[in-house]
């Protein structure tokens, strides 16, 4: 239960992962998005990006893998949890290959069947790239 471990304003941070050429191709090929934004150097060398930007969501969903394994036994306790919705999710600036992420996760409510995370992604400069809201729910809850 999470009202157990967890309190308002508690939060934790992640460590670095620095994306690569080898997801852009890994994630394009999972869900099937192989479009000029991501792969065309040369079409987004005249763009306002100046280079071929990430998907999107790599970042949203780094924002869980990153919990993992370090912050596993805070983030997810009883190994169970159900995401149950995310609501505000707000793309803000590009991600590049190259670029090193880390997610901040803040606890904004707490109650026995669920968590509400405050969740911002930035890159190496401290440039968020991305917020939003997770609510997470105890797995001994169903979900319809």
């Amino acid at each position: 239960m999470f009202d157990q471990h967890l309190s308002v304003g508690d939060f934790r941070e992640s460590t670095g992962r620095t994306v690569s050429e080898s997801d852009l191709g890994t994630w394009a090929g999972l869900v099937h998005d192989y479009t000029r934004l991501h792969f065309d150097k040369a079409h987004m060398a005249g763009s306002p990006f100046e280079r071929p930007i990430a998907h999107g969501y790599i970042a949203l969903n780094w924002t869980i893998g990153l919990m993992f394994p370090d912050h596993a036994a805070w983030y997810a306790p009883d190994g169970a949890d159900l995401a149950r919705r995310w609501s505000d999710v707000r793309f803000l600036a590009p991600v590049f290959v190259g670029d090193t992420l880390t997610c901040r996760r803040t606890v904004t409510a707490v109650a026995a069947e669920e968590v509400h995370f405050s969740v911002q992604m930035t890159k190496q400069d401290d440039t968020v790239v991305l917020t939003g809201t997770e609510v997470l729910g105890s797995g001994s809850k169903k979900v319809n």
